[in-house]
């Protein structure tokens, strides 16, 4: 149940973070902007994965 919970927080709230704040990354003025931001998003969910019980590698894989 709590797999089922996580992907599905990660689908819901992960698309809305990533719809409002793409637009944003051109300001960062950082090349390769977008790579950092997913490599970012991806550790930090893996981080969570871990927090709530589950493999790490379940939160990666979301954010992959």
């Amino acid at each position: 149940m709590g797999a089922i919970t996580f992907v599905v927080f990660a689908a819901l709230v992960g698309t809305r973070v990533i719809r409002r704040y793409s637009i944003h990354l051109e300001r960062l003025h950082l090349h390769n902007a977008g790579f950092l931001v997913a490599m970012m998003l991806m550790l930090g969910l893996s981080a969570l994965a871990g927090i709530v019980g589950l493999a790490a590698i379940i939160g990666a894989f979301l954010r992959g």
